[in-house]
């Protein structure tokens, strides 16, 4: 599966979901837990993937934040952590559903 999203932006190296420091597959884990609802996009939820960590966990968040695939509507510390944004969605979406044509 090969999810690529392209977002011109000046003097900005092109990002790629293989830049995270976890693998897709792991990316996926977390993905389907906050689907069902058992992890949410915070640093700590993302943490208690297995196979992650919380320095990963710090990092991953932190990329898919400045990356614009999360947002924190009501700010860093807050304890529901942050959401997706369209493309997150779009991105996640795809994470979570493994068929081949993606």
């Amino acid at each position: 599966m090969r999810v690529e999203y392209v977002e011109a932006q000046a003097a900005r190296k092109h990002w790629e979901i293989d830049d995270l420091p976890v693998s897709r597959e792991v990316l996926a884990r977390v993905v389907r837990s906050v689907a069902r609802g058992t992890g949410h996009w915070s640093r700590r939820g993302v943490a208690r993937t297995p196979g992650i960590g919380s320095e990963r966990a710090r990092m991953v968040v932190a990329e898919l934040v400045s990356n614009g695939y999360l947002h924190y509507p009501q700010g860093r510390n807050h304890p529901d952590g942050a959401v997706p944004t369209s493309k997150g969605r779009a991105l996640f979406a795809a994470l979570e559903d493994p068929s081949p044509s993606v």
